[in-house]
């Protein structure tokens, strides 16, 4: 198994008035390694929606199937006619393929790449090159750990144009917003989020061009262990909590009986957190040697609606992030800080939740930790479930 994850997130929004993207993105991931193009068709709409998909797909494709990388652009960029009246290639795009710890790096009239280490702008150089008259930028770049990549459209760089902000936000400003929002632990995606949000405002909430980003952060694996329900036998309590906290990384437990289990074999209390609550989510606790005590049921199927959001536009972070409640913790624990998740899943048979609205047998108990699971694995993660 590789010692690293590259998380991958998208945000996109159609032009104002219309209901299809012309930007579109291709991303495949092979023993050999991650390839993602973002392409933009020229103008808006089902027309460009189509430049933009077979631009990125036959770039992407040629990238992932192993054709000398010049060669794979030369082929792309030969179904890119001129646009007579305008002067302007059909569809731009911008592709990263990314082998180990590397990224080549190659673009055609889109906004560059931006390479963020360590909350820092990396420049990089480029080589130029001409392709039946098409400027061609290619790099490539070492890559380390926590290393963060966003590739967009120009309706990101854009933004602001016709609004008095001069000549758009610009790549300049792009970069020293990323700069300016970085801090050690956050996510690629969050700083993604902020900056569709900025290019939203700039837009006045209305944008004037098809606005994509995406982003990809080279990261370490790191586990959640999750906890949801004590063992069917109560003789292996203590077995079962000793494998789960010798497990390396963050410890979730998910539900009242549970949390008591933990709390007793912690021989720690159990401590009610004020303000964590609302009128649909129950409030979280805490135990010393616990990353996380959520209620469970209701918390659990809250889950999976907003992993499936996250995969459609990673904007919902900035929802999350502004929230204190047990769902939006531990949503935001799995997306953001989670490569690998651990479930243990207890067969216990809780009286409780046996009658009234909440209940839920051990059947449809899990079911719903498996689609949390199948959700979690679209998005990139490692999921193993272990019953107990």
């Amino acid at each position: 198994m590789l010692d690293y994850v590259l998380d991958f997130a998208k945000l996109s929004y159609n032009k104002y008035t219309e209901s299809i993207c012309g930007d579109f993105y291709y991303k495949e991931t092979t023993e050999d390694g991650t390839t993602v193009v973002l392409s933009d068709g020229l103008g808006s709409g089902v027309k460009a929606n189509i430049l933009a998909t077979l631009t990125s797909q036959i770039l992407g494709t040629l990238l992932s199937g192993g054709m000398i990388l010049e060669d794979a652009i030369f082929t792309t960029v030969q179904t890119l006619p001129i646009c007579r009246e305008r002067k302007l290639a059909y569809a731009t795009f911008v592709a990263a393929r990314i082998q180990k710890y590397k990224v080549y790096l190659t673009q055609f009239d889109n906004p560059p790449a931006i390479l963020l280490r360590g909350g820092k702008y990396v420049k990089h150089e480029a080589t130029r090159f001409f392709i039946q008259e098409k400027e061609i930028w290619e790099s490539t770049i070492p890559l380390y750990f926590d290393d963060m990549l966003f590739l967009m459209t120009d309706g990101v760089t854009n933004a602001g144009l016709d609004s008095g902000f001069g000549e758009g936000l610009g790549h300049d400003e792009v970069v020293r917003l990323l700069e300016q929002w970085y801090r050690s632990g956050v996510s690629a995606a969050l700083l993604g989020a902020r900056l569709m949000n900025a290019c939203l405002s700039l837009y006045d909430g209305k944008p004037k061009d098809d606005t994509t980003i995406l982003t990809l952060q080279l990261r370490e694996r790191k586990a959640v262990n999750i906890i949801i329900g004590p063992p069917e036998n109560p003789a292996e309590d203590h077995k079962i909590l000793n494998m789960f906290f010798g497990k390396k990384g963050k410890h979730v437990v998910c539900g009242g009986s549970t949390a008591n289990m933990v709390a007793k074999f912690l021989k720690r209390p159990i401590i009610s957190i004020d303000n964590t609550s609302s009128e649909s989510i129950p409030a979280m606790s805490k135990i010393e040697g616990v990353d996380l005590v959520t209620e469970g049921i209701i918390t659990l199927r809250n889950i999976p609606k907003l992993i499936r959001e996250y995969e459609e536009n990673a904007i919902i972070l900035l929802e999350l992030e502004k929230r204190k409640d047990g769902v939006a913790m531990l949503a935001r624990m799995l997306i953001e800080d989670a490569t690998d998740i651990n479930i243990y899943l207890g067969n216990a048979v809780n009286d409780s939740h046996q009658d009234g609205e909440s209940g839920i047998d051990m059947v449809s108990k899990l079911k719903l930790v498996q689609n949390i699971g199948e959700n979690l694995e679209k998005i990139g993660k490692k999921v193993k479930i272990s019953m107990c």
